[in-house]
């Protein structure tokens, strides 16, 4: 199942279970961090980074996880003090009961099975995941040998920091901008739209960093620090304050800024 059909599953369970903004924030936040590490079948994430990538409480985080584990979105395995919570994305749609049943099998079958099978499948898996990822690339850098494309690719995965190639990659997350647009009640073409003195957030969040000679974000840096940085545009803009001259002006001290 790739991350359209997971997006198309997420609003037809919605149907029924009309998820908070919360929910469908944590939802859509772990299948953007599940792209950027190549679609794997589980990954680990402690709890302290979706906090701070959310911006949740941490109650309200485990509560909204509940929700999606319970109509079977997602599944998650907790971790102890030195190691993460492991996550992954259900493939099919079972229902409370169900997942409740699948849990229970999987200890009872866990050691079901001879070495060959179990080295059969992890294979399988380890092909699938290559596979998933070279789709994710395809559909991303669709012109892989260009110079340019080869640039994006070393932006994408955080081996270079490139201001403006991290917004050219930014504009073509759809998953990530379908869930900022929807935490913020906004429309997509309010934060993609590129006309000339009519910019929306994201064109206008790049000029930002690059006036403030913040030429060196990533695409991870670039998508978390625009969370934040419209969070308290929009804020600004209810209460008449939209004096963006310097990146500076926001920040109460020049530490927090160089540290930004």
């Amino acid at each position: 199942m790739n991350y359209i059909e997971l997006i198309n599953k997420f609003w037809t369970i919605n149907l029924e279970a009309t998820f908070s903004h919360a929910e469908v924030h944590l939802y859509f936040k772990l299948l953007e961090i599940n792209n950027r590490l190549g679609w794997k079948n589980e990954f680990k994430l402690p709890n302290t980074r979706l906090e701070g990538e959310t911006g949740m409480r941490s109650k309200t985080l485990i509560n909204a996880r509940q929700r999606l584990i319970d109509f079977g979105l997602i599944t998650y395995k907790k971790g102890s003090t030195r190691k993460a919570g492991t996550y992954s994305f259900f493939s099919l749609q079972p229902t409370k009961e169900s997942n409740k049943e699948t849990n229970k099998e999987s200890k009872k079958d866990s050691n079901i099975g001879s070495n060959t099978e179990v080295i059969k499948g992890t294979l399988n898996k380890l092909n699938k995941t290559k596979q998933e990822k070279k789709e994710v690339e395809k559909e991303t850098f669709p012109n892989p040998s260009t110079p340019t494309a080869e640039i994006q690719k070393k932006v994408f995965y955080g081996i270079e920091r490139n201001t403006k190639e991290a917004y050219e990659l930014a504009k073509k997350e759809g998953i990530w901008l379908e869930s900022i647009c929807m935490n913020y009640h906004l429309d997509m073409k309010d934060v993609t739209r590129e006309t000339k003195g009519n910019e929306g957030y994201l064109l206008k969040f790049k000029n930002w960093l690059l006036s403030g000679g913040k030429a060196d974000k990533s695409l991870s840096d670039f998508k978390s620090h625009f969370n934040n940085w419209l969070s308290k545009r929009l804020i600004a803009e209810k209460t008449g304050k939209t004096g963006y001259k310097h990146p500076a002006s926001d920040f109460s001290n020049k530490k927090e800024y160089e540290k930004f």
